[in-house]
């Protein structure tokens, strides 16, 4: 159990829109959600909401829009690699009303990586090398899924891979610095009570 002190003195609202049909089968475990909650409370920020959504063009962008008219950061998980359900990254430039660019550096690159293997690259992998119109792209260190950030009006989006080796790198290296540089940090005023032999 915890108390909970915190005055309302942050000036962010963030949220997380956590995408996967294995994360609600049970199949997966959210560890992003916890990851993320840990991260930015460390640094000074609080996470406001969360939602899991499955793999659903619809579910995906109703929540996206809530999400988008309640707060000031969106964070996306999942969604955005190279099988036929990977489209989180779609739904959301649909809804800004982007287009999808390819980005032929990017794609050169992942062409070599396969190579480099002997391999060629399947053709559905040419998707992750798609970015939004306007958009920035976030070098993904561990992973061939690129984050992506977009600004919409006083909005700000961050669109990251999924699987958590490649989506708390991006966390730490992007999210955190451009907190750092937009917002106040909250003060920090949790109390952790542990209660034994209550009846």
């Amino acid at each position: 159990m915890f108390k909970n002190n915190l005055a309302i003195l942050n000036n962010v609202n963030i949220a997380l829109l956590s995408v996967g049909t294995e994360i609600l089968l049970g199949d997966t475990v959210n560890t992003n959600l916890s990851s993320l909650g840990q991260v930015l409370y460390n640094n000074g920020y609080i996470l406001n909401a969360e939602i899991t959504v499955p793999d659903d063009k619809k579910n995906i962008k109703d929540n996206f829009d809530y999400l988008m008219k309640n707060n000031d950061v969106i964070i996306t998980c999942g969604g955005i690699g190279p099988t036929e359900d990977d489209f989180t990254k779609d739904v959301i430039s649909e809804y800004l009303g982007l287009n999808l660019i390819l980005d032929n550096e990017h794609l050169s690159w992942m062409q070599s990586r396969w190579e480099s293997r002997g391999l060629v690259m399947p053709d559905n992998n040419i998707k992750q090398a798609q970015l939004p119109e306007e958009s920035k792209k976030l070098i993904n260190t561990n992973g061939t899924s690129p984050g992506i950030y977009i600004k919409n009006k006083d909005k700000h989006i961050f669109i990251l891979p999924g699987p958590p080796r490649e989506f708390i790198p991006l966390v730490t290296d992007e999210i955190i610095p451009f907190l750092d540089k937009n917002y106040e940090t909250t003060n920090k005023d949790y109390e952790f009570i542990l209660f034994y032999n209550q009846a």
